[in-house]
């Protein structure tokens, strides 16, 4: 059976591709609530639209997770926007190449954030040249 899954504002593109049912959550909520529901429908083989992987959630970790929850369940997966040229097995490396990138764009925003404190003077760490009383005995 097919399914169809997105977010509201675009569910012209379903009533033409899906025959199936398609389920809806609202742009911007946390909680997918439609998600988990069509995730209780779906059955091993059925097939799941989305538009895009934007669809499945707003960070790289929620629509990997998705993902990883669809695949698992045994549900063919047909992204709208995907290249052609990107086959089941390379989308897996893909999703995993996304989420290599996020851990370095996080990387990257953590050191200029340092770079930007130590700029305004705001040292972190131990403090090394506190001054340390020695007790002489004569």
């Amino acid at each position: 059976m097919e399914y169809g899954y997105s977010f509201d504002q675009e569910m012209s593109v379903f009533q033409r591709m899906v025959a199936g049912p398609y389920y809806f959550d609202e742009f911007g909520t946390d909680d997918f609530p439609a998600f988990y529901q069509l995730m209780d429908q779906v059955k091993p083989g059925d097939t799941v639209f989305i538009p895009g992987l934007a669809s499945l959630g707003y960070s790289f970790q929620q629509i990997r997770d998705k993902w990883l929850l669809l695949a698992d369940a045994g549900v063919n997966i047909c992204v709208l926007n995907k290249p052609e040229d990107i086959g089941e097995d390379n989308f897996t490396l893909f999703l995993r190449y996304l989420g290599e990138e996020e851990m370095v764009i996080r990387r990257k925003k953590q050191k200029q954030g340092y770079i930007n404190a130590r700029l305004r003077g705001v040292r972190a760490g131990r403090n090394w040249i506190r001054k340390i009383k020695v007790k002489r005995h004569n």
